[in-house]
């Protein structure tokens, strides 16, 4: 397995997070607010996973995006699906509650969180029960929530918790998805060899 598409992978997401970062009023620029998309500015739906609100938001998660690297490469994950699973998650997840409560949202954190899922589900290849981990990761999610205390903290814990299950179901879905097609190839082969 190689391992370069994954560390050039989290090396250009975190160079996106970074710029955007470092640019003149970027989370009002780029941020998902209600009244930005009641202006028309619809970009912001493309926008708001790589804007970052403070530094040390931004640091949690590039932080977060090296943790989940390793361990997906650890975990000899598919490039093809830790990709797709995190950047899906990303522009995602967190639409429902958005359009639900609509608060502001921006960041990467419930992308993170759905790689956090799909690295639970990848662990039962080492005999690691999924549970397991996904009761850990809910656990921390619910900790930070109650102990932040304030309502955006409670909004951020449900964000990542909604990246989570986004994670483990589109994960789960791809792994389907895949096995479907393992099975018609095997019987498309089968036909030609016979």
């Amino acid at each position: 397995m190689k391992i370069w598409p994954y560390l050039l992978f989290a090396a250009v997401l975190s160079a996106i997070y970074i710029v955007v970062f470092i640019l003149p009023l970027h989370v009002e620029r780029f941020a998902l607010v209600p009244s930005g998309i009641q202006e028309g500015e619809f970009w912001r739906f493309l926008t708001y996973p790589f804007d970052h609100l403070d530094s040390s938001h931004l640091l949690k998660n590039l932080i977060g995006l090296m943790i989940i690297t390793i361990g997906i490469i650890e975990l000899k994950t598919k490039f093809s699906d830790f990709s797709s699973v995190y950047i899906l998650a990303g522009f995602l997840a967190v639409l429902p509650l958005w359009f639900l409560i609509q608060f502001t949202a921006l960041g990467a954190s419930v992308a993170v969180y759905s790689a956090f899922g799909l690295i639970a589900l990848e662990a039962k290849k080492y005999e690691i029960k999924e549970w397991h981990i996904l009761a850990l990761i809910i656990g921390a999610t619910f900790i930070e929530a109650v102990i932040g205390g304030t309502n955006s903290s409670f909004l951020s814990g449900l964000s990542h918790f909604s990246g989570l299950v986004f994670g483990v179901f589109a994960f789960f879905f791809i792994k389907q998805v895949h096995s479907g097609l393992d099975k018609k190839r095997i019987k498309c082969l089968r036909k030609i060899s016979s």
